[in-house]
């Protein structure tokens, strides 16, 4: 019998709830984002939409292997996994690049001078590195709280 479906209320097997699953597809986004993400995935999703896709392809199995697993075998789960799957990869397409182009900026920066002193004079910032970075991460758990309530009706 599913967990969940359409319009049903959804809980974890063990007596969760919502919140509960958000915070485990949180957990899971984590590790298969960056955790199990490769160095040839990290260093060359921005460049080689091979990497990009085998580094969705990961997120993605990992996701539907924890949706299953919260919400049940379910079409509504196939959905869910499907439509984050497709937003990661078109989030990730877009910030990597912002990323890389802002980080190969700072490297240009330095080269061949004191780090140090560029530091200190604040002509070295990897300020909008990090702002981009931080907001592919908040385009994922808006992506992931948004299909969550419409599909689940939570969190």
């Amino acid at each position: 019998m599913p967990l969940c479906t359409l319009g049903s209320s959804c809980t974890i097997a063990a007596g969760g709830s919502l919140l509960w699953q958000f915070v485990a597809l949180l957990v899971v986004h984590w590790i298969a984002d960056f955790v199990l993400q490769t160095h040839w995935q990290a260093s060359n999703k921005s460049k080689n939409n091979a990497a990009l896709a085998a580094h969705v392809w990961t997120y993605t199995g990992w996701l539907a292997l924890a949706t299953w697993f919260l919400f049940g075998p379910t079409w509504s789960s196939v959905g869910f996994v499907a439509v984050n799957g497709t937003l990661h990869f078109t989030t990730d397409w877009a910030t990597s690049r912002a990323s890389s182009i802002l980080f190969m900026e700072q490297l240009d920066t330095i080269q061949g001078r004191d780090i140090f002193r560029l530091v200190l004079k604040e002509k070295f910032t990897l300020h909008w590195f990090f702002v981009v970075v931080g907001f592919d991460q908040l385009a994922h758990q808006l992506t992931l709280a948004g299909t969550m309530m419409i599909i689940f009706g939570g969190p």
